[in-house]
């Protein structure tokens, strides 16, 4: 969770130049948010390439303001500290689209790839104990 506006340049500036920087912008009173929660909280394991951060806009003002963000849910998406992308209002539901998009292939198979070698060490062991 984002504490100031000095936190969150220093997160942004300290994220590997290669790697993705997500940025929800998310309010505790703001419905569509609450319907989110658990997607983001999810997407943060499965994409362990990309960087999320998580601002609440009534605790750090100067942070929404530095980055034109007026209402929640808003998620930013930026790679090499530039805004790549922007998404607002009902469409940030279906962020993880957008995610993808803004993610290098790599990135993206680096998690399979991870995933096949996890399955095929439990399928190894399983068979090693039957």
């Amino acid at each position: 969770m984002i504490q100031d506006f000095f936190h969150f340049m220093k997160e942004l500036h300290n994220a590997d130049e290669k790697k993705l920087v997500v940025v929800y912008f998310t309010s505790p009173d703001c419905q569509p948010c609450k319907q989110i929660a658990p997607v983001f909280r999810q997407v943060t394991f499965k994409y362990p390439n990309a960087t999320f951060l998580k601002v609440i806009p009534q605790n750090c003002m100067n942070v929404a303001q530095s980055q034109q963000v007026t209402g929640t849910p808003t998620m930013l998406f930026y790679r090499n500290r530039t805004n790549v992308g922007r998404l607002t209002g009902p469409e940030v539901i279906h962020f993880e689209k957008d995610l993808k998009t803004h993610l290098g292939e790599s990135d993206i198979i680096d998690v399979l790839d991870t995933s096949v070698q996890n399955s095929s060490k439990y399928i190894e062991l399983f068979s090693k104990g039957s």
